[in-house]
This record gives C-alpha cells, structure tokens and sequence, in this order.
C-alpha cells in the first residue's frame, strides 16, 4: 500500500474538491443568500395600547411580504417604534433607547407622536423617519425595497415590549372599528394624535372578522380610541361640537374640526354589534375602550341577550371625585357612573368589570381620592388598570393646570388602590 506524505495528502484532497459537482456543495456561512438574509431584518418596538398591537402586526405582515425578516431587535437592520404619547415614561423609553439603535440602517417612530415631541426627536436625531401610522402603511412600498422571499422567514406575534393581557389567548384577536377622539379629555394626547373620529365602513370590519375566523380566531375584540361612539348619531356629534366650543375660541380650528367630526355616516354602535353577532364561526365578542358618556340602553341590551358577548367589560372611571371629573372633561358625574353600572350588572349579573383610574390629578385633594377609592370599594371591579398623572406637552391640561402633586403621593396612592381586594 502507496503510503502518502502531507504534501502529496493535501494535493490529491485539493483535485478531488475540483472534481466534485456544483450541486453537491454546500452553501457557506458567508454566502449572498445569508448576507442578504442579515442586512433585510427588521425588529419592533411597541409600546401603549391594543391598537398599537394591532398595528404592529400589520406592519410585521406587509414586510414580510415584501421579504423583509422578522428579528429581535438587537439584529435588526431596520427598527420600527410604535410609540405612545399617554404618559410622558413612554416617551422617555424612546429616548433612551434611541442610543442604542442610532447606528441601525433606520429608525422609523409611528404611532402617537406629539407635535412637540417629534420636532425635539427630529433635532437630536436627524435619522429617524417619524410618521403617522396610516401614512406609514402607504408608504411601506417607497420605503422598503421588494426581496427575494425568505423560505424560512419568522412571523411573530409577541413582539418585545408588547403589553400581555390576561384576555389573549391563540383563538383572540382586536379588530379595529374607529380610529381618533373628538371628546378631548383634557389629559390626553389622542386627539392631537390620532386626530378626529373616524369610523371603518362596516364591510370592511366584517370581511377582516371573517378572514381571522378562517385563521381560528374565533373570540373577537373590537377596537377603538372611543368604541361605543362608532357611527355617532348627528344629535351626539352636535354635543362634541359644543364642547369643542367650549375648549377653543380658534374660529377657524373650530370649523375645521366640525366638518370633521359630522363626516360619518355609519350605523349605531349597537346596530353594529347585533350584525357581527350572526357572523357563523364568531364565539365571543368583547369592546374596547368605551365611555361611559355614549354607553346607551341599545348596547347594554345587546349585552344582556347576546349569546356571543364574553361577559367581559372595561369602563373606564378616572376618577370618582365629580370636581376632577370636570377638570378632566369628562361629561358624566361619579352618581351618574353608578347609576351606569347599577344598570349594567342588573341586565347581566354575572359580568366581569374591570376599570381605568388615574391617580394625582392637577388638585386631586386627599377627599378627591378618597371619593375615588369609596367608589371602587362599592363597586368591586374585576381589576383596576391605574395610573399616575403625567403631564402631557400641548394637552390642556398641561396649559392650563400645574402638576402640583408630589410623585410620593401620587405613588402612595397609587399603592392604596392597588390593594384594594377585586372581585
């Protein structure tokens, strides 16, 4: 037997490896296809509300049908932000953040963003690309470039930072209805944000509830900034106006936005839900969020007879003191909220109430709170979402009232309500 040195070892190795057919070779870790595969991967951010998770899958679904990879955001190439403008941490996450990401490709923000944000964001970082949401969407095809399909690409539906809620399981699923505010609650951002009321035709609303049937997703939330004010009747959007009069002596702004907020022609709300109600498939059926302002007989009826309605309802309180109710523009007073929900628990006893509640309000005296806290002990929700006043830039309330509660108080009382015992 021929015994080989090295030399001979390696040459004889070398001219077998020439001989060997292209199709046998493997693709090696620095190829094209991988290089390609590492510089088209994008990764989201989401913070706030279900509307944001919704619009992150949107997003996730569009660029990755343009061959873009979803990835975790320490990979990813392109960063897309769904920000928040509700309290001011959510911003400040952004901020800090951005330190991190400024040598990515590029950073886009969408969601709510302040005006006065944006430009202080744009200023520090000229990089970032900040837009609306729906402007977004349109521009996905301008933005980002068509690949080749990724064969084995990753579809995500837990992105990082996403708010889990105990009412999500694999068969739920939030279908949007309506989208902005016209009751400008003086804390809130929304309406400047999101902009007027609009309501989604509902064919449209009806056709995406049949395609996520089809995808198994049988127990339906249905979503918006003000829920239960889809399809506003004219004598209802005559109130808004008044109190937009109310708010602003900009004749011109004023007339903008009546044109506005009159441009629906939708059906009722509660027409709406007695028509999803025969989709064949749909199991269960939920809203979020209402005001209790618009919540109407019509719809607590539909509650009560509904062989679809999860039993499941989030009405927001805010406070339990009618001063601080006043001062946050919220038309309706603390005795009017338990006639509410008196009526709703006598037409479904069994209901599971949950409610939001913000604590340190510009002049929430000590009676104040304690009015809000005698009310949630009387009503025994399911679970309180609470959360500590943040002054919001260009809100009227940040115009016109001092943040004059310490964050100490604001978190002692924060942890008062915390503890209350739920339902």
């Amino acid at each position: 037997m021929k015994i080989l040195n090295q030399l001979q070892w390696k040459k004889k190795v070398k001219q077998k490896m020439k001989k060997q057919p292209t199709k046998q070779r493997t693709i090696r870790p620095f190829s094209k296809k991988l290089k390609q595969k590492k510089l088209n991967n994008f990764g989201i951010f989401c913070l706030g509300c279900a509307q944001n998770e919704v619009d992150s899958l949107k997003i996730n679904e569009l660029l990755s049908g343009r061959g873009l990879n979803y990835t975790s955001l320490a990979k990813a190439n392109f960063v897309i932000i769904l920000a928040c403008s509700v309290r001011q941490s959510a911003i400040d996450r952004i901020w800090g953040k951005l330190n991190l990401w400024k040598n990515r490709k590029k950073i886009y923000i969408v969601g709510c963003v302040l005006a006065t944000d944006k430009q202080k964001l744009e200023k520090k970082y000229p990089f970032l690309t900040i837009l609306a949401t729906e402007c977004f969407f349109k521009q996905i095809p301008r933005l980002f470039p068509k690949y080749p399909p990724l064969i084995n690409r990753l579809f995500c539906e837990n992105f990082e930072n996403k708010r889990h809620r105990s009412r999500q399981t694999p068969d739920h699923a939030y279908v949007p209805i309506q989208f902005g505010c016209d009751n400008f609650c003086t804390y809130c951002a929304v309406p400047y944000t999101r902009g007027r009321e609009k309501s989604r035709p509902l064919k449209n609303i009806i056709q995406e509830i049949i395609k996520l049937i089809g995808q198994s997703k049988n127990h339906i939330t249905l979503l918006g900034q003000n829920v239960n004010s889809y399809g506003l009747s004219k004598k209802e959007k005559q109130k808004n106006i008044q109190n937009l009069r109310q708010l602003t002596g900009d004749k011109l702004l004023l007339e903008n936005e009546k044109k506005s907020i009159m441009h629906n022609n939708t059906g009722s709300f509660s027409d709406l839900l007695w028509k999803l109600e025969k989709i064949n498939g749909l199991k269960k059926l939920d809203f979020l969020s209402p005001n209790p302002q618009d919540m109407t007989s019509e719809v607590i009826n539909w509650m009560a007879t509904s062989q679809k309605f999860s039993g499941k309802l989030n009405l927001p309180l805010q406070s339990g003191s009618d001063k601080i109710l006043q001062k946050m523009n919220r038309r309706y007073s603390a005795q009017q909220y338990l006639a509410l929900v008196k009526k709703i628990k006598r037409a479904v006893p069994d209901i599971e109430l949950t409610t939001d509640i913000i604590v340190g309000f510009p002049g929430e005296t000590k009676k104040d709170f304690d009015a809000t806290f005698k009310i949630c002990q009387k009503i025994k929700f399911k679970n309180i979402y609470i959360g500590k006043y943040s002054s919001r830039l260009g809100t009227v309330a940040e115009k016109f009232f001092k943040d004059d509660i310490a964050l100490k108080t604001k978190k002692e009382r924060f942890e008062k309500l915390n503890q209350l015992p739920m339902r």
